[in-house]
C-alpha cells in the first residue's frame, strides 16, 4: 500500500499486512480496508493498523462511510459499525438480512 501527500510526486510505502483488500475507504487520517478476516483500521493515516475481526458468511459487494459509520454490504446482508473515527470500537451490527429480514440503518 502506498501513500502520497504531494499529488503523486513522491510515495511512501505503508506497513500494511499481506492481505487481499476487498474494499478500501478513507476519511481524513482514518483508513479502513475490508479484508477476508475483518476490517483493518488505521487512525493515523496508515502508519499502524488494527484488525477488527469478522467472519464474513458471504462475499463482500461494497463498503461506504456515512458520517461516523462504516457500512459493509454482502450479497444478502449489510453490516454496520458505529464510531468510525474512533477506530470502530465494538462489534458490528447486522442491519439487513435477506428478503424477509430486518431493514434498519
Amino acid at each position: 500500500m502506498l501513500r502520497t501527500t504531494d499529488l503523486g510526486r513522491t510515495w511512501t510505502v505503508l506497513p500494511f499486512p499481506d492481505d487481499h483488500i476487498r474494499a478500501f475507504l478513507s476519511q481524513g487520517n482514518v483508513l479502513a480496508a475490508v479484508v477476508a478476516s475483518g476490517v483493518r483500521i488505521s487512525v493515523d493515516g496508515g502508519v499502524s493498523w488494527t484488525l477488527r475481526p469478522m467472519t464474513w458468511p458471504e462475499g463482500i459487494t461494497g463498503a461506504a462511510i456515512t458520517g461516523d459509520r462504516l457500512v459493509v454490504s454482502g450479497y444478502s446482508t449489510v453490516w454496520r459499525w458505529d464510531g468510525f473515527a474512533a477506530g470502530l470500537p465494538g462489534a458490528p451490527s447486522t442491519t439487513v438480512t435477506g428478503a424477509a429480514g430486518r431493514y434498519s440503518l
